[in-house]
């Protein structure tokens, strides 16, 4: 940024630059043009430019200092007055129909004197006291409103809140995305049973989603014996292959029942989405990816956390697994939407913003969060489930940068949902994760897994 650089020779340029730019864009460190205005003292100098431009005076950088924290303490007062300025001359020189009944009574200057009972029940103003004094003064009580707004806001100090220093258009929709508990050792693994144990969180979060298993979620004899074949299972059981679809060596092997697991899915009236694990196997490694059906506007989608590329070395020949993909599910409807990646996706996806993260790796994370990136798009795919697919993607890039989260602590922390359930079952066969990835166990302790997983497979069952 020039203000960063060099301030010398620079202010015959700064009235250009303020008046042609978004003033809320960050750099890496998480600055924006704001921090620099505001720590180098150059807002008052300012004042009038910026009254003129949207003022998010709370937005973090990596060091989780806001530009209102840059001000001086003398100053703070007036700092704030700019901001009313600022949102007052937003609510009033935009033709925008605003979130806020009372933000669209503020389009015009509002005197309590002169309000009507309707107005005045809009107003966000409950304390007694406060009520009196404007109704004795000619107060524009919509000043009155903003500032005690962005006092609360600063006086929590925390950038992570979906109260904004302006106003937001209708139908605006604040995502609530949080790094979570700290979880200092993530033992999720990208196994199956991780994977499984993934699928029944969803699904009980999210009674409006089914999925394409059955209570035989285990056994898939088909894909075991070209696993045995090609040495990828080494052991006799062949455990949880009935769950999820698989590409492997460009070669689809669906569910057992597969279509009408799928059709009795979406005849159920109370379910709206159908999620299908899809996991990709290669010899240089193993992947995952989600598929999401959408009923209402019959719409599938395939979801890679990369992006809309495929992984550094794990080319799995994603055009062909998009052109199978898209045939099968065509012949259960010839007017289902297949949505590729490359079609909503941005080049640089989640999980390369996590591998691209400084300093924030921790011993036990596994070589890649790829199947709890997408467990995680999947949870939040349904929870924000009108929004444009896009758009909710943007959205949550945007949301983790300017409110300063880690991508990677978000994603280690997001673990610990489907570590309690998985870590509860191992329990009840005296089983820990390490003793399930070392094969250390007996028939009778497989059996108690396999029967409390079908109990919870069950209960999920449309």
């Amino acid at each position: 940024m020039a203000l960063e650089i060099d301030l010398q020779n620079l202010t015959e340029y700064i009235d250009i630059l303020i008046n042609n730019s978004n003033v809320n864009i960050q750099d890496n460190d998480g600055n924006t043009p704001l921090h620099f205005l505001c720590a180098k003292n150059l807002w008052k100098e300012y004042r009038q430019h910026l009254i003129k431009k949207k003022l998010d005076v709370f937005i973090p950088n990596k060091k989780n200092i806001r530009p209102i924290d840059t001000v001086n303490a003398k100053d703070i007062d007036d700092f704030i007055d700019m901001v009313v300025d600022s949102y007052l001359y937003r609510l009033r020189n935009s033709n925008v129909y605003w979130s806020q009944e009372w933000e669209n009574l503020c389009k015009k200057e509002l005197y309590y004197s002169t309000m009507t009972d309707d107005e005045k029940a809009s107003i966000p103003i409950t304390d007694t006291q406060k009520l009196k004094e404007i109704s004795s003064k000619t107060i524009d009580v919509c000043r009155v409103i903003i500032n005690d707004k962005i006092r609360a806001i600063y006086e929590k100090k925390n950038g992570k809140s979906c109260s904004k220093p302006y106003p937001v258009k209708r139908g605006y929709m604040c995502l609530n995305i949080v790094e979570g508990q700290n979880l200092n050792v993530c033992t999720f693994t990208g196994s199956t049973l991780d994977i499984l144990i993934g699928l029944i969180y969803l699904l009980k979060k999210h009674p409006d989603a089914c999925s394409t298993f059955s209570r035989n979620f285990s056994e898939n004899k088909e894909l075991c014996r070209f696993y045995k074949s090609i040495g990828i299972i080494m052991n006799t059981r062949c455990e949880f292959l009935n769950f999820e679809i698989v590409w492997v060596h460009n070669k689809l092997y669906l569910v057992e029942d597969f279509y009408d697991n799928f059709r009795r899915c979406i005849s159920r009236n109370d379910k709206r989405f159908v999620i299908i694990p899809l996991g990709i196997e290669m010899r240089q490694g193993s992947h995952a990816n989600y598929l999401l059906y959408d009923k209402k506007n019959n719409e599938i989608e395939r979801f890679e956390p990369h992006g809309s590329s495929t992984p550094p070395g794990l080319n799995y020949n994603p055009s062909l697994l998009d052109d199978i993909l898209e045939v099968r599910f065509k012949e259960i409807n010839n007017d289902i939407r297949y949505i590729r990646p490359k079609d909503y996706l941005p080049k640089i996806g989640f999980q390369l913003l996590d591998v691209y993260e400084r300093n924030k790796k921790k011993i036990g994370d596994p070589g890649g969060f790829c199947a709890l990136w997408t467990i995680w798009y999947v949870d939040m795919r349904l929870t924000y489930k009108e929004m444009d697919r896009s758009d909710l993607v943007k959205k949550m890039i945007q949301t983790i940068k300017s409110q300063n989260i880690s991508f990677k602590n978000l994603i280690r922390n997001y673990a610990k949902n489907i570590l309690d359930i998985r870590d509860k079952i191992l329990n009840k066969a005296d089983l820990d994760i390490n003793d399930w990835l070392n094969d250390q166990y007996t028939e009778h302790q497989i059996d108690i897994v396999l029967k409390e997983l079908t109990r919870e497979v069950t209960n999920l069952l449309p």
